[in-house]
């Protein structure tokens, strides 16, 4: 009887092969002396994961300003992979946008783990509109600054260092370029036993922005920071100058409108106008008599 090896006998019975022969362990260990490389060892290398897409900065991005405690710590600008992930994308974009009653801005982080990464909390005007983030499997937690969402996009984590399990369980839709050096400080700050960070981090303002974060939300800031330091009497001032700034775009607003209705020149004048314009002054006033009293 012809005597098989094991090998062969697998083959012959349609099995898979558990274990490499004796001839390939020969070749790759010559392989690894060679290049350093070997096929065990890579198979086993999670550095073999693809790559997060190339920057591109001509992807949405938004912005987060973090204060830690009583310090504001900087801004973390976040390019959004809207080309990968689009549900997830405009979900988060959405969150980041001026007005929205969900919007990130106020809330806290709730967890944070260190070497791991920080969860964002929902914001007091969430209302979870039941968003199911659809997991895209070529986008990996590689690094930190990875950004992404919870499975009903509800929570938004950040990691601080490679953080493969999240994988699982959040969905990649993006990760921070610039500010990195934030993450560093959080991955520092001490927890709780509940992995609540013992001095509270918030997200003091968001919203969409450039690839550099240079956005005029920069002067937004830059304006709410003069709003804050002002003293009531410069408000009061402030507010009489914006209401006037307001009252005279309105009437020139209706002075234009109402020229554009006049009849052509030679016929007789349009008394409906007249009337129009006699109510346009009661109700705007007259903005030279309110001038020169405030002149004198």
């Amino acid at each position: 009887m012809t005597r098989f090896v094991g090998e062969a006998k697998d083959v012959r019975q349609g099995r898979v092969r558990r274990f490499p022969t004796a001839k390939e362990v020969k070749k790759e260990m010559a392989e690894y002396k060679r290049t350093g490389r070997h096929p065990a060892l890579e198979g086993n290398n999670e550095d073999n994961l693809p790559a997060l897409p190339e920057r591109d900065m001509n992807r949405p991005h938004v912005f987060l300003d973090i204060r830690q405690g009583t310090e504001d710590l900087g801004r973390l600008v976040i390019e959004v992979f809207e080309d990968r992930a689009p549900l997830a994308a405009r979900h988060l974009l959405n969150r980041c946008r001026e007005g929205t009653t969900d919007a990130l801005k106020s809330v806290i982080v709730h967890r944070l783990l260190p070497d791991a990464a920080i969860f964002l909390g929902t914001s007091n005007g969430y209302k979870g509109a039941g968003v199911q983030v659809r997991p895209y499997q070529h986008l990996h937690h590689n690094h930190a600054g990875v950004v992404s969402l919870s499975g009903d996009a509800s929570e938004v984590a950040i990691s601080l260092t490679r953080a493969l399990y999240l994988d699982s369980s959040y969905q990649v839709v993006g990760r921070a370029h610039k500010g990195l050096s934030i993450l560093e400080k959080l991955n520092e700050a001490a927890v709780d036993p509940d992995d609540l960070p013992m001095q509270q981090v918030s997200i003091t303002a968001c919203g969409l922005t450039d690839s550099e974060g240079t956005h005029e939300a920069l002067d937004e800031s830059a304006r709410r920071e003069l709003l804050r330091k002002e003293t009531p009497e410069e408000a009061a001032a402030r507010l009489a100058s914006e209401s006037k700034d307001l009252r005279q775009s309105v009437r020139a607003a209706l002075q234009t409108g109402l020229a554009q209705k006049r009849k052509p020149e030679g016929k007789e004048p349009d008394r409906s106008s007249k009337k129009q314009s006699s109510m346009m002054s009661a109700v705007l006033g007259d903005l030279s008599g309110e001038s020169s009293d405030e002149d004198s």
